[in-house]
């Protein structure tokens, strides 16, 4: 394969024609199943359930080891485990319209007499024709992975396509609208330089605030600010020590001598 580009990034809008139901695993005051929420209590969809259909759809219709190449695997083959990384990478996807709130009603099903169950009445909680933000990121894509990845982003572009649960009562059809892609490649990484050392310059759509840049000698310094796109978005960079929870943050310090949070280099 040939190599064509460092990194590319989809962007677009997932627009839901029906309500949506994404369950947190959790019971509410007013449903039996809640949706998914950030902390601050925004409903998203997680990139892991996104990904999860995109890897459905390209083993329903492409060779097991071209899906594997880019979606990744994990194997265990006899007393070992191979595994290989996914170049894909699917953010989390949060709203971009003022989320309404909602509830369905249903009843549990005997499957065997297909009759209703005793005291089987249950609610879900649901957004209603929720707009969210699609955002995939393929690191050094090539020209195979993107015969794989047109037809599906063509799938979900034809409202075909339903995530979360209940879609059998019309839950979570969505259509794919205003997709836009951005590279960075060597054709226009001088382009990327700029954008990179330049106050106000903005690269296919893509921004960065910058501290100080500093070019000396044959290398070029930059300190610049990193900051979470969304608002909701969260961070986690894993020291890979337990404490009160299962995993603990990277910090400078003892995390008891309440040391500053950090992100390695190596990350």
């Amino acid at each position: 394969m040939d190599y064509k580009a460092e990194r590319k990034i989809i962007k677009g809008k997932l627009i839901f024609d029906s309500g949506l139901h994404i369950g947190s695993g959790d019971a509410g005051d007013w449903g039996d199943s809640t949706i998914i929420k950030t902390k601050e209590g925004k409903p998203f969809i997680p990139g892991t359930t996104i990904a999860g259909m995109f890897r459905q759809l390209a083993e329903d219709n492409f060779p097991e080891q071209e899906v594997e190449a880019l979606f990744g695997y994990v194997k265990k083959i006899d007393e070992s485990t191979q595994s290989l990384a996914s170049r894909l990478i699917f953010c989390d996807a949060f709203s971009s319209n003022e989320i309404s709130p909602g509830y369905r009603n249903g009843v549990g099903i005997r499957r065997d007499r297909l009759t209703a169950r005793d005291k089987a009445l249950f609610s879900l909680e649901t957004v209603e024709k929720p707009i969210f933000d699609f955002k995939l990121i393929i690191d050094n894509p090539q020209d195979d992975d993107m015969k794989m990845l047109e037809p599906i982003l063509a799938e979900f572009q034809s409202g075909r396509v339903a995530i979360g649960g209940d879609k059998s009562r019309g839950l979570g059809w969505l259509k794919l609208s205003c997709l836009e892609s951005a590279e960075v490649t060597t054709e226009n990484l001088d382009d990327f330089v700029s954008y990179l050392l330049d106050e106000k310059i903005t690269f296919q759509g893509l921004e960065i605030n910058k501290v100080k840049t500093d070019g000396t000698g044959s290398y070029i310094e930059i300190e610049y600010v990193l900051t979470l796109e969304d608002e909701d978005a969260s961070l986690i960079v894993s020291s890979g020590i337990p404490g009160d929870a299962d995993q603990t943050l990277m910090r400078d310090k003892d995390k008891d001598e309440g040391g500053k949070f950090f992100i390695p280099g190596s990350s």
